[in-house]
């Protein structure tokens, strides 16, 4: 049988797998430190992006903690809030009351009487007026004390002026308004 030598063979065999094992090692390295560089990228990117919103966020919080000083720096304490919001709610429930005072006298003055004058103090309503007798003054009392608006009324004066009114009785009334009078309507 002929001797074959297969060394050579074998050499050149060896460095072929070599050459091979270095490619694919050269190849999973740069592999490697591609994807070590994408999740790098990627990475840097994200926290880039967390920055801008952290730096958002602050900018609104500073904002927002100015607002609170000024609010907390601002004139109106809580007891002033509270009284203006009953004050409000106040003439809330009053703002019709005028109009209803209006009806009611309106309504209840018999044909006999002139007002001159009416004004509102406090929770009092005052009349004054004039009326052709006696009789058509105390039925005027007694229609604005059955009134819904006005009660516990008061003659405060009574008299006849003769030269200013020949014929009328001159009178001054005082009416309580209701506190329940607010809420109707």
């Amino acid at each position: 049988m002929a001797m074959i030598n297969l060394r050579p063979w074998r050499e050149e065999q060896r460095e072929i797998r070599q050459k091979k094992f270095y490619i694919h090692l050269v190849l999973a390295v740069s592999a490697c430190l591609f994807l070590v560089a994408l999740s790098y990228l990627q990475t840097t990117a994200l926290i880039s992006q967390q920055q801008q919103r952290n730096l958002l966020l602050s900018q609104e919080i500073e904002k927002v903690a100015s607002e609170m000083e000024q609010v907390s720096r601002s004139s109106l304490s809580p007891s002033r809030v509270i009284n203006r919001l009953q004050s409000i709610q106040q003439l809330q429930v009053n703002r019709s009351l005028i109009t209803r005072l209006f009806e009611v006298v309106v309504t209840t003055i018999p044909s006999d009487c002139k007002l001159l004058s009416m004004s509102k103090r406090e929770e009092y309503f005052f009349l004054e007026g004039l009326a052709a007798s006696n009789d058509d003054i105390s039925r005027f009392v007694r229609n604005l004390d059955e009134s819904a608006v006005l009660e516990k009324t008061e003659l405060l004066t009574l008299g006849s002026d003769s030269a200013q009114y020949p014929g009328f009785t001159w009178f001054s009334l005082k009416a309580l308004i209701q506190e329940s009078s607010g809420n109707n309507r």
